[in-house]
């Protein structure tokens, strides 16, 4: 009985020598494929930005014939509050020990979401105290290759736990669905302009459902837990 392959099979395709005279890697058609199509959305990225361009020029023209007053990126730029001169001292730490839990396109994932955390931050008229901790290994690795100027950020990016930062278990509240309880009301939040909230770096699609990890993060610390 005749046995069809289809287009995605593992079968190697024998690969030139490479300029040193040493034959290269044999590489799968499944792996060729893959380097095509991100070749072709390297080669498509120009194009992309142009027209990424052109909406933002056409939509700023829209909004100022509609009386609406556009700020350019340099104005932008001047209204930023660096985050220690913000009167707000509320601090926000994510977590990214959970390193073990994520597969690598998880941790892209993550690190697509802090960078969105930070830039909200970066425009807050009164931003918080932002704080990214557990930044080793593979996590360090990815936000490095997919956020190469993380290390000029205007927040505390750290190789340490988070328990080695903040030290008033009173003051400190890990934010997870899990637990029953709610965060205080938002009036004593900005009175006392001390807390600490924690968020879990953790980017696992609920494939860890019903375990709780974050939550148990917080039990094992001894500190509050919220959602």
């Amino acid at each position: 009985m005749e046995t069809k392959c289809d287009n995605e099979s593992n079968e190697t395709v024998p690969q030139s020598d490479d300029t040193n005279g040493e034959p290269k890697q044999e590489m799968s058609k499944k792996q060729m494929k893959r380097l095509q199509r991100h070749q072709k959305w390297l080669d498509s990225r120009p194009e992309k930005r142009r027209q990424e361009k052109e909406r933002k020029k056409l939509k700023a023209k829209r909004l100022r014939e509609e009386g609406v007053e556009v700020m350019s990126r340099t104005a932008l730029k001047k209204q930023y509050i660096p985050m220690s001169s913000s009167k707000c001292k509320v601090s926000v730490c994510i977590d990214c020990d959970f390193e073990d839990y994520m597969e690598e396109k998880d941790m892209k994932k993550l690190v697509k979401q802090i960078g969105r955390c930070y830039a909200f931050n970066r425009h807050s008229s009164a931003p918080v105290q932002l704080y990214i901790t557990s930044v080793v290994s593979k996590v360090r690795e990815v936000l490095t290759k997919c956020q190469p100027g993380f290390t000029n950020w205007d927040a505390v990016c750290l190789d340490s736990h988070w328990t080695q930062v903040f030290t008033d278990k009173s003051k400190i509240i890990y934010l997870t669905s899990d637990s029953e309880d709610v965060i205080p009301d938002p009036k004593d939040i900005v009175a006392a302009n001390d807390y600490v909230f924690i968020i879990g770096g953790l980017v696992d699609h609920n494939k860890y459902k019903g375990l709780s990890v974050p939550y148990r993060q917080a039990v094992r610390h001894s500190v509050r837990s919220e959602g």
